[in-house]
């Protein structure tokens, strides 16, 4: 028999029912609300239009894949269109997204030409099977309209194939866009022009966050002006696969914002704290202090790197920018070591920092003072090697604990007897690159050593020991 008092039970059980649906209808409207206003981009999920695009011209008007969205950040809460992708959406998530952004340079005439030959460099170096699960986006960060459609005039008639399929996706967006850029703090007592420049460059990489965070496993960044180590996708997987600790982010480039590999499951939270401070501190140190934020204190950097910085002139004024990755082998080659059957030094080594952590890669290796001539660091490999490239950096900052006179050499006899001088170590040039090996020690290595060639009171540290081999 149903009574009174349980019909009451029955409504009020229902009303809540009712309560708790409205409200988790209302917290999911919400929370998508949110991600459309701070412009969490879903690939397909924008409309495909040829129309309103400012773009359009000679070629352009063949390429059907226009989208226009909003891609709004924090500061900014409107939904009108200010954002502009030139490619097909991919109807999967891919393995591996790469962001270039590109600015014109003001001293170029043809400023587009370093982003051309990069793209080109990734081509050459991808498989057409790991283009099927690559994403390359091109963002166009000029507030000069005219100038961005130039490049874009010659991205689609260079890559009209890569743009339909997806591969490419080329982004704009419109100024309206951005947080104020003028008058903003002279932190670091920095000229405002320089201020403005790198307050900018940190909403232009917010922003690439925000549009890559859905499209991939994986985000990389690089500059538009880089060659690109042969099959660096496989070297990268390796790589990632070789990590046993929790990371953030690795790199693959010791130069800059170029070659850093971040989960896209982070890049959001990225753009949001790169937004918050854009004004504050340049990029590469904001980067910094999230990845400490996030309990990564250490760099974690992949030698051989695979990433070279090839431009000469920066956007800023067309200064020119010399600098060059040491660590960069074209080849990639692999991040592991061969391995040794025995690794001998007659140093006496500090705490933990041993030759075997080094050459295994988990630690730098670590010696006491004071080193007498003929000191060495000796490698004897199982099976004789057939090594194309040696790398090995002396010292914490290039300088100081660095060897202050010393030479690599190698051994071709299984006793390490008849020694081979193939390079010399400096305090002036604390390092040693030998990328080509092969071309001077034709048959297989049985061991390698560096070796002081003078005493010296101070400490060793050697930070890097990578054996390439074929």
């Amino acid at each position: 028999m149903i009574t009174r008092k349980s019909i009451r039970t029955i409504q009020a059980t229902v009303i809540v029912f009712i309560l708790l649906c409205v409200l988790f209808f209302n917290l999911n409207y919400l929370e998508l609300a949110g991600e459309h206003r701070q412009g969490s981009f879903i690939p397909g999920s924008c409309q495909e239009t040829v129309c309103d695009c400012p773009y359009i011209g000679p070629g352009i008007e063949n390429i059907t894949n226009i989208q226009q969205f909003s891609l709004n950040l924090d500061f900014n809460d409107s939904l009108e269109h200010n954002a502009q992708v030139i490619g097909k959406q991919k109807n999967k998530k891919v393995y591996l997204s790469i962001g270039i952004p590109s600015i014109k340079r003001p001293t170029m005439q043809h400023g587009w030409s370093y982003l051309i030959n990069t793209i080109h460099s990734i081509l050459k170096t991808t498989t057409k099977a790991q283009q099927e699960d690559l994403v390359i986006v091109i963002f166009l960060g000029d507030f000069d309209e005219e100038y961005k459609k130039k490049v874009i005039e010659q991205l689609v008639a260079r890559f009209s194939e890569h743009l339909a399929s997806g591969l490419l996706q080329v982004l704009t967006v419109y100024q309206r866009a951005y947080p104020p850029l003028k008058g903003l703090k002279r932190n670091f007592n920095d000229k405002p022009d320089r201020v403005e420049w790198r307050s900018k460059q940190n909403v232009d990489f917010a922003l690439m966050f925000r549009y890559a965070q859905n499209l991939s496993q994986f985000y990389m960044q690089l500059e538009d002006d880089v060659e690109c180590a042969d099959n660096f996708i496989d070297s990268i997987k390796q790589f990632i696969s070789l990590q046993k600790k929790a990371w953030v982010s690795l790199d693959f480039s010791e130069l800059g914002f170029i070659g850093k590999l971040f989960k896209n499951q982070d890049i959001g939270r990225l753009s949001q704290y790169l937004m918050l401070f854009y004004q504050e501190q340049p990029v590469d140190w904001l980067i910094r202090f999230f990845k400490e934020s996030m309990v990564q204190f250490k760099t974690i950097m992949r030698k051989p790197t695979l990433f070279q910085h090839k431009g000469l002139y920066s956007s800023l004024h067309g200064s020119k920018n010399k600098l060059a990755d040491k660590f960069f082998l074209d080849r990639g080659g692999s991040a592991v070591n061969p391995v040794a059957k025995k690794l001998d030094t007659n140093l006496n080594v500090y705490q933990k920092y041993s030759l075997g952590r080094l050459y295994q890669g988990e630690d730098i290796g670590w010696f006491k003072g004071p080193l007498s001539n003929g000191d060495y660091i000796r490698v004897v490999f199982e099976t004789p090697q057939n090594v194309t490239a040696i790398f090995v950096t002396t010292g914490r900052d290039g300088k100081t604990d660095v060897m202050n006179l010393g030479k690599m050499q190698v051994s071709q006899h299984d006793d390490c007897s008849q020694w081979t001088d193939i390079g010399k170590v400096n305090r002036k040039t604390p390092y040693i690159k030998i990328p080509n090996l092969e071309n001077i020690i034709k048959n297989a290595i049985h061991c390698v050593q560096i070796v002081a060639l003078e005493s010296q009171q101070s400490w060793l540290i050697v930070s890097d020991f990578h054996i390439i081999i074929k």
